[in-house]
């Protein structure tokens, strides 16, 4: 009998000796903060797209330029945005002779003024009041007129 109590209290103490243990670790590791995620985005993440982006520049006297792109993804870390097939159209006054600008991908930076289109650009001139055209380059830096 005397060997049956010892047994029993050998497995008593164990017993509790690893609630003891495993209440400490509860307490002390579960309820720990977890460590922070780094929520950061990398430098270059975009952080919006917009699908078929139009955009209009306009005076006191109307629209000025129409730019449109497949796809328009805009990078916050310095504010300027990745056009994709781009068409820039100038000079929409009613009798004008409009200049539509294509290119396969773009720049718009953030003032909203310059835009540089790169990849296959093509500038085609209307037959207006003066003599139509057109021509093709590589890259192409186009300062927008400003509604001042």
């Amino acid at each position: 009998m005397n060997t049956v109590l010892n047994r029993h209290n050998i497995v008593l103490f164990m017993v509790l000796s690893m609630l003891v243990v495993l209440s400490t670790w509860m307490q002390f590791g579960l309820l720990e903060e977890p460590e922070p995620q780094s929520t950061a985005k990398a430098v270059n993440d975009p952080d919006y797209y917009v699908e078929y982006f139009t955009s209009y520049g306009v005076d006191e006297e109307g629209k000025q330029y129409q730019l449109e792109a497949d796809r328009m993804v805009h990078y916050p870390l310095d504010n300027k945005a990745l056009l994709d097939r781009p068409h820039l159209i100038q000079n929409l006054e009613e009798g004008g002779s409009p200049t539509h600008i294509y290119a396969d991908s773009g720049w718009l930076f953030s003032n909203g003024d310059e835009i540089l289109l790169t990849d296959n650009v093509k500038v085609i001139r209307t037959q207006g009041q003066g003599l139509g055209g057109a021509a093709t380059t590589d890259r192409m830096r186009i300062k927008l007129k400003s509604g001042d």
